[in-house]
């Protein structure tokens, strides 16, 4: 279960560690308590041949694509593109890629948007809860992509890579 970057998801399992001990210091230990917390959460982008450039030089009106593993394809997202929707909302067009979500099948993106190489997330996540909490959050609908830096920062400004990972269409 992706819950999101792996910062959070290492601060769940010391909330979980404290919990556990203090449930057990007042003799309320159960088996649970006791079980170990295992976190696996290493998931990164593997762009071979892929150097990491500065935003700002490169300014090619068609987005960089490059194959990984046969299996990915993967689209550089140009800054110059990003377009501000609301409070902490983005969107981008993502033209010519696999098909988004949609009224009759909210759940077709296999889209994974990555932040500098580390996932972000929860994918499909409504519109009005990328714009008001967002975090990582995003939504590939239709042929736009709406989301979120993981810090709620705006992308266009904060040094950051943006990627995103499309299975081939086979």
């Amino acid at each position: 279960m992706m819950i999101g970057n792996r910062e959070r998801l290492v601060g769940i399992a010391a909330r979980n560690e404290v919990a556990a001990a203090t449930q057990a210091g007042f003799g309320f230990a159960d088996d649970w308590s006791r079980a170990p917390v295992v976190i696996s959460a290493s998931t990164t982008l593997q762009l071979p041949q892929c150097p990491l450039l500065s935003r700002k030089a490169d300014l090619s009106p068609q987005p960089p694509q490059t194959e990984v593993a046969g299996s990915l394809r993967i689209v550089i997202l140009d800054c110059e593109a990003m377009r501000h929707n609301d409070e902490n909302c983005w969107t981008i067009e993502l033209d010519g890629t696999a098909p988004g979500d949609s009224e009759e099948k909210p759940l077709a993106s296999m889209l994974e948007l990555y932040e500098n190489y580390l996932p972000l997330g929860p994918r499909h996540a409504r519109h009005d809860c990328i714009r008001k909490h967002g975090r990582g959050r995003f939504s590939h609908w239709g042929s736009t992509l709406f989301f979120s830096s993981s810090d709620n920062s705006d992308p266009t400004g904060n040094d950051r890579f943006y990627a995103a990972a499309l299975p081939n269409p086979s």
